[in-house]
């Protein structure tokens, strides 16, 4: 969190970015619920307060049965502020030509397009 909160643009200026989605294994759902949902430290006699409480970090924790490691876990943006942008840049065009000598008829296609996504600052990720 105090990476997303601390990431610099190409300016050297800082960037806006909010963590809300939490991705986890299932594995690790009883952690994240203890972490987000407890208002003092977790695993310590202090009284202090809980600087990642789901109340004020805002972080909302989907589990994940696919993801191959058991340890891993990724912080994501809000929707819409990591979204993919996919550019058509020639619509398909089709086409048949005659073959001479085989008497047979040819079929091409072409089409052009590029895929990104908008911004790549917005995703982080940890794996022990």
């Amino acid at each position: 969190m105090t990476m997303a909160m601390t990431t610099l643009n190409e300016e050297g200026r800082f960037i806006e970015l909010e963590q809300s989605l939490l991705v986890i294994h299932p594995n690790l759902a009883h952690q994240a619920y203890v972490l987000l949902n407890t208002m003092q430290q977790t695993g310590s006699n202090n009284n202090d307060l809980s600087t990642v409480q789901s109340g004020r970090s805002g972080l909302t924790v989907v589990s994940v049965p696919y993801i191959t490691s058991t340890s891993q876990w990724s912080l994501h943006a809000k929707p819409g502020r990591n979204d993919l942008t996919i550019n058509n840049r020639m619509s398909p065009d089709f086409t048949q030509a005659g073959d001479p000598d085989t008497k047979d008829l040819k079929y091409y296609g072409c089409f052009r397009e590029s895929a990104m996504f908008s911004d790549w600052r917005n995703n982080w990720g940890g794996n022990d």
